[in-house]
């Protein structure tokens, strides 16, 4: 299903490179979508293999 994604697909990409301050571990998947149909294809992947979506799997002392 991955493989339908036309944009970019990158594993364990590092998060600093996509935050203002520059902090943030590696992604076990990154999508880079191309169009609406890319970010369908993901998500129904993540729904699929029960990856959780845009969430911190540590959390931060005094963070909720």
């Amino acid at each position: 299903m991955l493989g339908e994604i036309r944009g970019e697909v990158r594993f364990k990409e590092p998060l600093s490179f996509h935050t203002s301050l520059r902090i943030g571990g590696p992604a076990d998947i990154f999508v880079v979508p191309q169009d609406v149909d890319d970010i369908r294809h993901a998500l129904l992947f993540a729904e699929r293999e029960q990856l959780s979506v845009g969430h911190r799997r540590r959390q931060q002392p005094g963070r909720p």
